[in-house]
């Protein structure tokens, strides 16, 4: 197969379906793959740990690779707040603007 025939039968592939299935077999491993997180060996409480940990997870992001590039648009007072809607984590990154973005 040559590289470009390898390239277009990649870019059809409907990874959709491959995470709907890892997230009716094993949800919990498919956000982070370890071998405690599997089904087979998650008792309940183990799941409860799980959406325990986000926020921390959260809390550890390095924050620096973003708040450049937000900075150079004139976006300060930068902080990132975790959610947690139903047991879905996430991160909003709150700013405002408060100078005209620096060119470069």
């Amino acid at each position: 197969m040559s590289g470009a025939d390898a390239d277009a039968a990649l870019s059809v592939r409907d990874t959709d379906a491959d995470w709907r299935e890892l997230g009716g077999k094993n949800p919990y491993w498919a956000v982070l793959s370890h071998s405690n997180l599997l089904s087979d060996n998650l008792p309940p409480e183990r799941g409860d740990e799980f959406y325990a940990s986000g926020p921390s997870h959260i809390d550890a992001i390095d924050l620096s690779k973003i708040v450049r590039p937000l900075n150079l648009a004139g976006i300060e007072e930068i902080r990132p707040i975790s959610t947690d809607h139903d047991g879905y984590h996430g991160v909003i990154i709150l700013g405002r603007k408060t100078a005209e973005p620096i060119s470069s």
